[in-house]
């Protein structure tokens, strides 16, 4: 079953976002930033560098601008999503990503996550690999083109981070405004400095 509500979330919140944070620490391990960094970081630093992104994940969860929908039954969590984006359905979403934990796999729960996230008012958009591009194309959604690092200076750090990656949306025009999350290089010097705390 999808569930969106904060009661049947709240109690998987600290797996899921534990598990964001580790699939962007795996990300930021092929940045030029952080790559010596990560390569040789102990048990503790890679602790304090999770915990920043969980900090980053749980602040924009209070304050709306997160959204989870889950597939659980009988207090198992079986997938999640992630949708960022105001609050207001007058905005465009992005959905962050689609998880299945492996054990469930193959039973369609992925597909009933996306159904739910194209089932929502507002336009949604997401980045995927080329290959993916079919898959999301035959459930709606339309190609937008390669996505690109945001070009103000905020993003240097990171830039590349999704090279390769294709942007699709709900919406069939020409714009394409979606609010992708990604960390910005002051996040990255906050993880750099956890590090270095944790050094100590």
């Amino acid at each position: 079953m999808t569930d969106t509500a904060a009661n049947e979330i709240a109690p998987h919140l600290s797996s899921i976002f534990e598990n964001e944070a580790s699939g962007i620490l795996q990300d930021l391990i092929g940045t030029p930033t952080l790559m010596g960094m990560m390569m040789f970081a102990t048990e503790e630093e890679v602790k304090a560098a999770r915990s920043y992104i969980i900090g980053i994940f749980e602040e924009c969860y209070r304050v709306g601008h997160l959204r989870i929908m889950g597939s659980a039954d009988d207090g198992a969590l079986f997938g999640y999503a992630l949708i960022f984006g105001h609050p207001s359905e007058n905005y465009s979403l992005y959905c962050h990503k689609i998880y299945v934990y492996e054990q469930y796999r193959g039973n369609g729960i992925g597909s009933l996550l996306l159904g739910g996230i194209l089932a929502l008012p507002n336009e949604v958009g997401l980045v995927c690999s080329s290959d993916l591009v079919p898959f999301y194309e035959s459930a709606g959604m339309h190609f937008k083109g390669n996505f690109t690092t945001p070009s103000d200076g905020g993003f240097t750090k990171t830039r590349g981070m999704y090279a390769g990656l294709c942007v699709m949306s709900t919406d069939s025009g020409e714009a394409n405004g979606l609010p992708i999350f990604m960390l910005n290089d002051s996040d990255i010097d906050n993880i750099i400095q956890a590090i270095v705390s944790a050094k100590k």
